[in-house]
């Protein structure tokens, strides 16, 4: 129950991530609407941002969302194979979920911190712009796991050879 749980969350997050970053994105791309300045928590414009920094921005974004995806897809099969899956497949799992959740946190870091600031540059109001450096937000859950989870991976791997040399003892 709780496995199947686990998995409509991950599909369902990542679907709603992915439509509101292709919302975001591409929407102000293809001219929809010009929401970006207020999705990036900006005054809003009447005009619109460079395309290249739209285009870097979406990038960013998608970079973030790949790995997600990859984080997600190793949870699913994690709990998928159950207590009998191999230590070292565990352990290529545990790793490539780490590194998804480092490049969604550096995506969002990158967007809200690094995109953010430099579309500050062209706001056309005078209202004071704060640039926003937080190093300490909740996103930095995703990089304190992303190492927890690097670490016993590293274990899984010992764990694996340790279980390989019992087997070849025997």
């Amino acid at each position: 129950m709780l496995n199947t749980l686990t998995k409509l969350a991950m599909a369902s997050s990542l679907m709603v991530f992915a439509g509101f970053a292709v919302d975001d994105w591409f929407g102000q791309l293809f001219g929809w609407h010009n929401h970006l300045w207020e999705m990036l928590d900006l005054p809003g414009q009447s005009i619109t941002p460079p395309v290249f920094l739209v285009l870097f921005g979406a990038a960013i974004t998608l970079a973030g969302l790949v790995g997600l995806a990859l984080s997600y897809i190793a949870i699913w099969r994690i709990l998928s194979d159950g207590k009998l899956q191999d230590f070292r497949l565990l352990a290529r799992r545990l790793k490539r979920m780490a590194y998804g959740f480092i490049a969604f946190w550096l995506s969002n870091y990158l967007v809200f911190g690094g995109v953010r600031t430099l579309l500050a540059q062209y706001i056309l109001t005078t209202e004071d712009v704060a640039i926003i450096w937080d190093p300490f937000s909740p996103d930095l859950v995703f990089a304190i796991t992303a190492v927890a989870l690097l670490a016993i991976a590293t274990m899984m791997e010992r764990a694996w050879q340790a279980e390989d040399e019992t087997q070849h003892f025997l």
